[in-house]
């Protein structure tokens, strides 16, 4: 994918509020052999995704509270893929679809982590960014920035804890909730 990167999922990999309970994003149904995550279903089907995610992964895990490396390894990353939407435009005359998701796979590791985010972020205005996140307790850091758009990803194990993290800080100008369930009961775990 040209306009995102991933992390490695799950409680072991970058996400540490994975929820692993029935109804969670990395739930493990008795007799499977795959979690909930459909990133757990690719990195079994192609074997090449587990070691991009890893890379990645250590790339910005070697110095996890080191904000500013942190930052200059997403801002080389944004960069390199407004040069990619540039060429594109050149050669192909194609317009420049400046829009790049955080993390198709993984999340947000630490709030260091999410600051370094948030620099990138504000340092390529011209990109709209958007991002999920299962980890509410550093989400603060990326509220208010007018190019990003933040999702508290709530399933029915962490409703409870995402719509608290949504209550307070709701005036938030780019904060939503996702809500992933196999059935629409959201109205019940309110």
């Amino acid at each position: 994918q040209r306009n995102t990167f991933g992390l490695l999922p799950g409680p072991e990999g970058t996400c540490p509020y994975a929820t692993t309970s029935s109804g969670g994003c990395w739930y493990l149904a008795p007799g499977r052999k795959t979690h909930t995550c459909y990133v757990d279903s690719l990195m079994r089907a192609y074997k090449g995704i587990r070691g991009v995610l890893a890379h990645n992964t250590e790339l910005l895990m070697k110095a996890p509270e080191d904000v500013a490396r942190m930052t200059a390894i997403l801002s080389t990353e944004f960069q390199r893929f407004k040069d990619v939407e540039l060429r594109r435009e050149t050669r192909q005359g194609h317009k420049p679809q400046m829009f790049y998701r955080l993390h198709w796979a993984g999340d947000i590791f630490n709030t260091q982590y999410s600051q370094a985010i948030a620099n990138a972020v504000k340092q390529h205005s011209d990109i709209k960014f958007w991002i999920y996140t299962r980890t509410f307790d550093s989400v603060h850091p990326l509220l208010d920035i007018p190019n990003l758009v933040v999702y508290l990803s709530l399933d029915p194990a962490n409703a409870e804890a995402g719509l608290q993290c949504y209550d307070e800080h709701q005036l938030a100008n780019n904060l939503h909730v996702c809500y992933m369930a196999a059935e629409n009961d959201f109205e019940q775990v309110k």
